[in-house]
């Protein structure tokens, strides 16, 4: 199949999800989210295009990261990351009961934080987690580290205000992570690379 109509496809279905505001004005438009039961077949779409989304993200930013870009490159992996985290919101939606737990499903697969929960997984294994109480912090609802990851992500694709009035941007800081980009390996703060 042609790119064209590929596109005009995809097209097509955007603007079959398009409709007329709540409130009747034909210039208010805006694109309906499904909210029911998923089949099988819509559930496994949904993981297939989640993973080829993540996949293409993860792309992009490393493309990025390469440039030295590493604001965006940030954001998007983070992106990457929740598109990643769709595919077992999608699983339980898929298994939803009743109403009020696919309420929950589809609260849960629009949220950020709910997406991102596994980020952490590497850096928990990294310090040696081995056991299933090791990676307690992944599921732990007090931990605060999806709502950190999320914050990441806005900083790195806006300015903002933050504690006590100060203003702040994503050139404020340095490469953030300390990678090296063209090892990625960690570089110190003070050079660009770690002499790869």
């Amino acid at each position: 199949m042609s790119t064209a109509i590929r596109a005009g496809r995809s097209t097509q279905r955007i603007r079959d999800a398009v409709r007329e505001g709540e409130d009747g004005m034909a210039n208010r438009r805006t694109i309906t989210q499904y909210t029911g039961p998923l089949d099988v077949e819509q559930a496994a779409e949904g993981i297939t295009k989640a993973r080829a989304n993540a996949q293409s993200l993860l792309a992009d930013a490393e493309l990025l990261l390469e440039h030295q870009r590493w604001a965006r490159a940030t954001a998007l992996a983070i992106l990457s990351i929740e598109e990643a985290g769709k595919v077992a919101l999608i699983r339980e939606l898929l298994l939803a009961r009743d109403e009020a737990e696919l309420r929950e499903g589809w609260r849960a697969y629009r949220s950020h934080s709910k997406k991102n929960v596994l980020w952490i997984l590497p850096d928990l294994a990294a310090k040696g987690a081995r056991s299933f109480e090791d990676l307690s912090p992944v599921g732990d609802p007090t931990s605060d580290h999806p709502q950190v990851l999320d914050s990441l992500k806005q900083t790195a694709f806006y300015s903002d205000v933050y504690g006590n009035g100060r203003w702040s941007s994503w050139p404020d800081f340095a490469s953030p992570i300390g990678w090296c980009p063209p090892c990625r390996r960690g570089a110190p703060k003070s050079r660009a690379s770690c002499g790869c």
